[in-house]
């Protein structure tokens, strides 16, 4: 009986050979081995996918709250600079002073 082998086209360089592992799976019309089943292949994929979306998401909660702040900033800013004008000590201004530079940076 002939042996069966895996349909996977491998492409190395500027060649390409067939998968040299035993068709083990039939799934469809072919034989495939283990490492390139379609339904493997595909699970993986989507279990990255899902993996990388639920990173995203989490990174994007962080920028949103982040947005959030900046929306804010600029009155935060100005009632600050409100504050100093207001009441400020006399050993403390310099300090108050470089917040306010400090906070017009991220602005």
């Amino acid at each position: 009986m002939k042996k069966l082998r895996c349909e996977k086209m491998i492409y190395k360089d500027w060649s390409s050979y067939r998968c040299p592992k035993a068709g083990k799976y039939k799934e469809g019309n072919a034989y495939w081995c283990g490492i390139h089943l379609p339904s493997r292949v595909e699970a993986k994929r989507k279990a990255r996918h899902d993996k990388w979306t639920e990173q995203w998401d989490s990174e994007s909660e962080v920028h949103r709250k982040r947005e959030g702040w900046i929306d804010i900033g600029p009155e935060l800013l100005k009632s600050l600079k409100e504050i100093m004008k207001n009441y400020v000590m006399a050993n403390r201004e310099e300090q108050v002073q470089q917040l306010i530079r400090r906070a017009e940076k991220f602005l």
